[in-house]
């Protein structure tokens, strides 16, 4: 049986499993061949990128954690973490990069830029998308949560990962969000 090798560099998916249960966040970028060329520490929820780091960042692949699960017990389905921010979407966009990843205690999330390029042209562009999103997620949620069919807690936790889904629909980015496996050794 042959194995599909993953097109994410080993180096990537290793730096996410020493993050996946870091309390606050961490960025590490890598160029194509998988060599790391930059890490932050953040935040608790953050990592801020100076201005003079964004151009080294284009066309690489930028991965970081999110460390909110972490706040609930194993049990709780918001355990599993939150998917990307409009802040990470601004980020691919900003940077030019190549790939954003984020790993959660329960998920490997990942987004590639549109292969023809932004439909948009600015970053307010993007935000103001980014909101009639979320305005439109929230109020089919909360319907769902008001009939029964949704309880809070997974809503909770599926509420950025509908987001960056319809969005990738809409402004066809290439977005995953899947189960977290350690990467074998």
């Amino acid at each position: 049986i042959e194995i599909a090798k993953s097109a994410t560099p080993k180096q990537v998916l290793l730096l996410e499993d020493k993050l996946k249960t870091q309390k606050f966040e961490s960025l590490g970028a890598f160029n194509s061949e998988g060599k790391q060329v930059a890490f932050l520490d953040g935040e608790q929820y953050s990592v801020e990128i100076p201005e003079a780091m964004v151009p080294q960042l284009k066309d690489t692949i930028i991965t970081h954690n999110h460390p909110r699960g972490l706040e609930y017990p194993k049990t709780d389905p918001r355990h599993l973490g939150n998917s990307f921010s409009m802040e990470d979407i601004d980020m691919l966009y900003l940077t030019a990069a190549a790939e954003m990843r984020a790993v959660s205690p329960g998920y490997r999330h990942s987004m590639k830029p549109p292969k023809n390029g932004w439909k948009f042209k600015s970053r307010n562009e993007l935000f103001d998308i980014l909101l009639n999103i979320e305005i439109g997620v929230k109020k089919d949620f909360q319907a769902k949560v008001n009939s029964g069919e949704l309880n809070y807690k997974d809503a909770e936790v599926n509420h950025w990962h509908e987001i960056m889904t319809r969005f990738s629909q809409k402004y066809e980015t290439i977005y995953k969000r899947t189960p977290y496996k350690k990467t074998p050794k």
